[in-house]
């Protein structure tokens, strides 16, 4: 395998990682906030959409208030950690099969 690919999983891998470890840092702080009403557009979305809308944590602005929501509406953490690891992960495997055709 060509250095840049080899190069290029290992970021694929660490952008995911890191970026799940703060959208699960998010889903924590979504726990701690009591049962009041709250009237997000993300967590509107959430309730409509249920935890499949974690699949989509990887949007900037909304994203974030998908695993606050999730947290906040007790979703089982280990369906929204499988959710939001899938969402991240095709998002920099997109990213990066672009970057390879761009600089292959």
């Amino acid at each position: 395998m060509h250095e840049f690919q080899t190069h290029l999983w290992i970021v694929v891998f660490v952008a995911t990682a890191g970026n799940t470890l703060g959208a699960l840092i998010t889903y924590g702080m979504g726990r701690l906030i009591p049962n009041k009403k709250q009237e997000a557009r993300s967590l509107e979305l959430l309730k409509k959409y249920g935890p499949i809308t974690l699949l989509f944590s990887w949007l900037p602005i909304v994203g974030d208030g998908f695993c606050l929501g999730a947290g906040w509406l007790r979703i089982n953490f280990w369906r929204s950690f499988l959710l939001i690891l899938l969402g991240k992960f095709v998002r920099y495997l997109v990213l990066a099969a672009v970057s390879l055709h761009m600089f292959s």
